[in-house]
């Protein structure tokens, strides 16, 4: 797993492979991991795999004042 900064905060991400990238984002409430079997493939079948982690899911952080549960989602 490899993290970038993205404002105050990090995100972790994994890249794998090589050739034309594939960006696969998860949805709510999972992380990048959602991905494992299909990326495993895509890379075996000749793409780069890049799979972040969204702000405040999995390895990355939240970023600060902002919620990410169901409520801040959905603004109940």
């Amino acid at each position: 797993m490899a993290t970038v900064a993205l404002g105050d905060a990090r995100i972790g991400f994994d890249d794998f492979g090589a050739g034309d990238p594939v960006l696969l984002l998860h949805g709510f409430p999972a992380t990048r991991r959602l991905w494992a079997q299909v990326a495993r493939r895509l890379a075996e079948a000749g793409y780069r795999i890049l799979a972040p982690d969204l702000v405040g899911y999995g390895e990355s952080e939240p970023a600060p004042g902002v919620g990410v549960g169901m409520v801040c989602i959905i603004g109940v």
